[in-house]
């Protein structure tokens, strides 16, 4: 799940580098690439509609920097959106002193629960 994200999120970042400026119209098109690579790896549509519409608030605000081009602060936005939507720490697991500790493992076929699991 995660690579197949990762590969459609890696040709938004070059797309998005390769704008000098960045209107609303190529903004959308950003919008919508992104919603539909998250879509695709089975993130909730809700999940999703937060996303792009808290990273539409954010983008469409930002104050183009001249030392900066208009796709890395794009970049930015999405990175900072992703780590809140993820989380910014991990969870700690509180393993059982005595006999096993349960934990559940979800996901669908190939996505790789047995490998995390055995890892």
């Amino acid at each position: 799940m995660f690579e197949g994200l990762i590969d459609r999120f890696q040709l938004v970042k070059r797309r998005i580098l390769g704008y000098g400026r960045i209107t609303d119209q190529e903004l959308d098109s950003i919008y919508k690439d992104i919603r539909i690579s998250l879509l695709e790896a089975d993130v909730n549509y809700k999940v999703v509609k937060e996303f792009i519409d808290r990273l539409g608030e954010k983008t469409r605000a930002l104050e183009l920097s001249k030392n900066l081009r208009p796709g890395d602060l794009v970049i930015k936005a999405v990175y900072e959106e992703l780590v809140e939507l993820l989380g910014k720490t991990a969870r700690h697991v509180d393993f059982k002193k005595d006999g096993p500790t349960v934990l559940s493992l979800i996901g669908l076929q190939g996505v790789g629960k047995t490998t995390t699991a055995a890892k």
